[in-house]
């Protein structure tokens, strides 16, 4: 990024422009692909956390409070809040509620596609700004391909969830910090300390997982004072967008999950106390590695670079410690993730990766190599990541929708061969019902009559309480328990390891005996796949008891 004395003219060339917005609009289309290949949200692996987020987001727009709050995902929940209440601005609540409920779909992409383009606008905002502050084309782009370099990343603007806003919000975290090259941090500490602050905040409210980016203001500003200003203002920026929540009871749920996640070694404060079990680490850590590898390639050669402080890759004072303070952001990101291995939890420090490369293209053309072979590296390195992540991408969308084939076709098999039956639906069953049931779950249940109206006689199981129940609540199915007529399950296959791993010691009643009929023998490890129909039957209660599950008699 070659210094440059003033800003720029704020008009940008045309043909510059362009450039600028090549990557957003690509951004744009990726997203919708993705989101194309990925199928219904109601579908098994896309409803978590979506339908919570949107009958959180209908809370808040009808001025209740939200109940899923655990991430905490306050300000995804009030951008969805007012984007549905926009859509709805003299309806009263019944009318906005059924209008949501009935149409839950259509709101799901409409809030999603304001989380694409917003993410497309901090895109070329951060090109523009780099653009601005160096003169250069080449750093405007490199700080634009951040969210190209990932597969996690471009998969992750999916959804009614944190990831989509948290990568917006990474690339604009990233072009404050370059903006530091050219205004310096010494000089302008107070406004680095509040912008660092508000962004801080914001991130810290849309998922506790921004954590460790909080560190590299902490790195970027000069003294104490200034320091403890940004602490200041990330505290007042946290409670500022997490007002929705802030009640002693919500913000004691949200305290306790942290603390649990902290000081547990399973998965969301389970398992036993301790901050993590070593004999897993190292295997989640190369699921993470293997996942994102051209990710921690990047972070591998710019901590080499740090390490070495090569001659031929040089350094000055300002970049050094901006490629230090993202280098720390990251690796402690990966040693939070490493607890928990899925990979859209590293999005925070995946979009800084704009950063690093910005720092590494600019040392090498800085460098004392030869001119032919500096540039000859750059454009091979960027040839050769153009095409890694193109065949990335293509394996990504054909994974996708394989995946989404085979919970279209869980579907297809129960409502062509088992229509006449009964169907009770548990976690996490590719059901329009289900995904509603799940949602409301999460979301205080304020609409249950409204449901039961849309879905009426729908069934669904609680593994954890073993309670049988419909949208209004807690149900006895003596009907069922008593006949021994066979009726549907549909949810996650029981023989995945996974899967297993949250459900209790006792999750199914001991006389209920399911028979798979579709899926029930998938494993595979940390992929939630395995969406699988059973067909099922309480066990007389005069036969001899059993535990477990068994084939129904044909």
């Amino acid at each position: 990024m070659p210094a440059v004395k003033g800003l720029s003219s704020p008009f940008i060339n045309p043909s510059r422009l362009l450039f600028l917005l090549m990557l957003p609009v690509l951004l744009a289309v990726v997203a919708f692909s993705v989101r194309t290949a990925s199928g219904p949200y109601w579908y098994s692996e896309n409803l978590d956390p979506s339908y919570p987020y949107l009958l959180n987001s209908l809370n808040i727009s009808n001025l209740h409070r939200p109940y899923h709050i655990a991430h905490p995902g306050t300000p995804i929940q009030t951008i969805g809040a007012v984007i549905i209440r926009a859509w709805n601005p003299a309806a009263d609540e019944r009318t906005r509620a059924r209008e949501v409920l009935s149409n839950s779909e259509a709101y799901l992409r409409l809030i999603n596609n304001v989380f694409i383009i917003l993410g497309a606008v901090c895109l070329l905002g951060s090109g523009f700004v780099v653009f601005r502050i160096s003169g250069d084309i080449l750093s405007a782009l490199v700080i634009q391909s951040a969210p190209f370099l990932s597969p996690t990343t471009m998969q992750g603007l999916f959804g009614v969830r944190p990831e989509p806003f948290l990568v917006s919000l990474s690339v604009v975290f990233s072009a404050v910090i370059l903006l530091t090259l050219k205004f310096e941090a010494r000089r302008h500490a107070l406004k680095y300390s509040v912008a660092f602050g508000v962004l801080a905040g914001l991130g810290m409210a849309s998922k506790i997982n921004f954590l460790p980016l909080l560190t590299i203001p902490l790195i970027l500003l000069p003294i104490w004072k200034w320091r403890a200003v940004y602490v200041v203002a990330t505290g007042l920026s946290f409670l500022l967008f997490t007002a929705p929540i802030l009640t002693p009871g919500q913000l004691a749920v949200l305290l306790g999950f942290a603390i649990d996640i902290s000081t547990h070694t399973g998965l969301y404060g389970k398992g036993a106390t301790g901050i993590v079990d070593a004999s897993q680490f190292l295997r989640n850590a190369w699921i993470l590695i293997a996942t994102d590898w051209l990710f921690f390639l990047i972070v591998a050669i710019g901590t080499l670079l740090l390490v070495t402080k090569s001659k031929y890759a040089p350094l000055d004072g300002g970049r050094y410690r901006i490629l230090l303070a993202v280098t720390i952001a990251q690796f402690l990101e990966f040693l939070i993730v490493a607890k928990h291995p899925s990979s859209r939890y590293l999005i925070p420090a995946l979009g800084l990766a704009g950063v690093n490369l910005v720092i590494l293209f600019d040392s090498l053309r800085r460098s004392a190599l030869n001119a032919r072979w500096r540039y000859a590296s750059l454009t091979a390195a960027c040839v050769a990541i153009t095409f890694a992540q193109v065949f990335e991408f293509k394996k990504q969308h054909d994974r996708l929708r394989s995946l989404a084939a085979r919970q279209h076709a869980a579907s297809e098999k129960v409502e062509q061969e088992f229509k006449t039956l009964q169907v009770v639906y548990y976690y996490s069953a590719s059901s329009p019902a289900y995904a509603l049931k799940f949602g409301a779950e999460y979301s205080f249940n304020l609409y249950p009559s409204i449901l039961e109206k849309l879905y009426p006689g729908s069934l669904f199981y609680t593994a954890g309480t073993q309670q049988f129940s419909n949208f209004e609540g807690p149900v006895e199915v003596m009907h069922l328990k008593s006949s021994g007529d066979p009726f549907i399950m549909r949810g996650y296959s029981l023989k995945d390891s996974d899967f297993q791993k949250l459900l209790p010691a006792h999750a199914f009643p001991e006389n209920l005996i399911l028979e798979p009929i579709y899926g029930g023998d998938v494993d595979v490890p940390w992929v939630y796949d395995g969406e699988a129909v059973y067909r099922a039957a309480f066990r007389p209660a005069k036969a001899p008891g059993y535990g477990g599950t068994a084939p129904l008699a044909k």
